[in-house]
């Protein structure tokens, strides 16, 4: 069976002007073919790390800054995964209203240091979980449904079945999707 595979755009942002843009670049296009904003950066609590602060002033954006860059209620149906360590190990308060503000289906990343080999091979699976719905939204009951389960598979943090659970445990993985 083949997979259909999300389109997608790379690109980079090294200063807040450049990631400003890229965003509204992202937002503009049709969610239903790029539906993820996958942010690799280095990352703190609640932070993505852009560069250098030497070189481009304040190189940390929090998730608040972050949401209101996004915009309100912009992202139906597209979900924001940070390939960083550390950003989400915050409140589940945060993301929540960073779910609320946004209208993203679910925001998923690491709440500790990861290597970046493996984060990357979990993040192949996880997005090739996301990429199995036959082109489907990415709504939030999808997302559940990675999260948790469904009849015909084990969700990926699902304790009891899913083969993927004991690593991502070990990631600090999070996938927290909107109620």
């Amino acid at each position: 069976m083949a997979i259909s595979a999300f389109r997608f755009v790379h690109r980079t942002s090294v200063t807040l002007a450049e990631l400003q843009h890229n965003l509204e670049e992202w937002k503009s296009l049709n969610a239903q073919k790029y539906p993820i904003l996958y942010l690799g950066y280095h990352g703190n609590a609640g932070k993505i790390v852009l560069g250098s602060k030497d070189y481009f002033g304040d190189s940390e954006i929090d998730l608040e800054k972050l949401a209101e860059g996004l915009g309100e209620g912009t992202c139906t149906n597209r979900i924001v995964h940070f390939g960083s360590c550390s950003t989400l190990d915050v409140e589940e308060k945060r993301i929540s209203s960073f779910i609320a503000h946004t209208g993203v289906s679910a925001v998923s990343g690491y709440a500790g240091e990861v290597d970046w080999t493996e984060s990357v091979a979990f993040d192949m699976l996880y997005i090739k979980l996301m990429q199995s719905g036959g082109g489907r939204s990415l709504t939030p009951t999808v997302m559940k449904s990675i999260r948790d389960g469904n009849a015909s598979r084990p969700g990926l943090l699902e304790e009891d079945g899913s083969p993927y659970f004991e690593w991502g445990e070990s990631l600090g993985f999070r996938l927290e999707v909107k109620r």
